[in-house]
């Protein structure tokens, strides 16, 4: 990633969604966007050049996410008082 490429990020896509960004410098695999804090975000992680790619990354965590609470719920309901 360099300076100026629009991405996408994934990082924050199960509350805020995908959201386009820009770069303002990247660091080897991390990169710092323009209107965010000085967070960094890793490259195939968290920000992708490609849409498609953010899709499947979003989707992916999506699942991971009703994995876990799937496992929440089956071990609230094994709960006896």
């Amino acid at each position: 990633m360099k300076a100026g490429q629009h991405v996408w990020l994934v990082k924050y896509a199960l509350t805020a969604g995908i959201t386009e960004e820009v770069v303002r410098s990247a660091n080897g695999e991390f990169a710092y966007m323009e209107n965010r804090s000085w967070n960094s975000y890793k490259a195939g992680r968290d920000v992708f050049a490609d849409y498609g790619e953010a899709v499947k990354a979003a989707e992916a965590l999506r699942q991971k996410k009703l994995g876990s609470l799937r496992k929440q719920c089956m071990k609230l309901e094994k709960l006896k008082f």
